[in-house]
Order: C-alpha cells, then structure tokens, then sequence
C-alpha cells in the first residue's frame, strides 16, 4: 500500500467520524428533549442535564478540532511562503491538538450517552 493511500485512507475516516458523531450528538441532544420531564430546572445536574453539557462539550471540541488544524496548516504554509519552500517536512507534532479534540469529542459523546443510560435505568 502506498504512502499517499495510506493517508487517504486516514483522511477518509477521520471525516466520516466527524460526519457520524456530530449526528449522534445532535441525536443525543433530542434524545434529552424528548425524555426530559416537565418540571425541570436547570440548575438541577440531572443526568439528562450532564448529558447536554456533554454534547456541548462535544461540540465545542468539533469546532477547535478544525480551528487547530487550520491554524496550525496557516502557519505552516505562511512558514514555507516565507523561506519560498515548496515543501517543508511534517513535524509528528503537527497534528497534535486536531486529534487531541478529535479524542475529546468521542469520549465527550460517549459520556453524554452514558449519561443519558444512566437516566433511563
């Protein structure tokens, strides 16, 4: 297998899990309007409430996911532009904060299911 495949690969299923979590996120967000009961305050951390606050965590990850990685890649090419490289090797460091909220945001979509588990058993 190629290098180039390789990466395509990976590119591949890390937008395809981006694509599915952010679907089970909003899922879980509507799984928590539907059972929520009438008489709930907000300030109360039920676990239908953990569960939202873990959804927003989800998706505040999401979003610095992609800042991180457009920032970094800004730089990077602004850095390549300014000693007019047409190529600069990758750092392994490079990806470091992308794939830290890409983690995050799974485990932080986990959790609100497990909190959402937790209120219905």
């Amino acid at each position: 297998m190629k290098l180039a495949d390789i990466w395509n690969s990976h590119v591949a299923y890390t937008k395809e899990f981006s694509t599915t979590t952010r679907q089970l996120a909003f899922a879980s967000i509507a799984v928590c309007w539907v059972l929520k009961p009438q008489n709930i305050e907000i300030l109360t951390l039920t676990p239908l409430v953990w569960a939202i606050i873990f959804a927003v965590v989800y998706f505040i990850s999401d979003c610095l996911q992609y800042a991180s990685g457009a920032l970094v890649h800004y730089r990077l090419a602004k850095k390549c532009e300014a000693q007019q490289l047409d190529s600069i090797p990758k750092s392994p460091r490079l990806d470091i904060f992308p794939y830290l909220f890409l983690t995050l945001k799974g485990i932080a979509l986990i959790v609100s299911y497990i909190a959402i588990g937790f209120y219905l058993f």
